[in-house]
């Protein structure tokens, strides 16, 4: 893999970013929710996060994947 600067990730964030990975596609929240089992607004405040940090898009109907 190329070498990149990857900001500081909490252990939710990591999780969250390494879901997104491994499913190498676009998940919605809900999705996201499942497979971590943490609730639906937590895993929303992560991905808001983990986009700031650009590691993950958003698109519409709460679309998730990794950039």
């Amino acid at each position: 893999p190329s070498p990149r600067l990857f900001p500081e990730l909490t252990n939710d964030e990591k999780l969250i970013y390494q879901i997104l990975k491994e499913q190498q596609s676009a998940l919605q929240v809900n999705e996201i929710a499942l497979i971590a089992g943490m609730p639906y607004s937590k895993i929303s405040a992560i991905l808001l996060s983990i986009e700031f940090k650009s590691l993950v898009k958003s698109y519409p109907g709460g679309v998730y994947k990794i950039i």
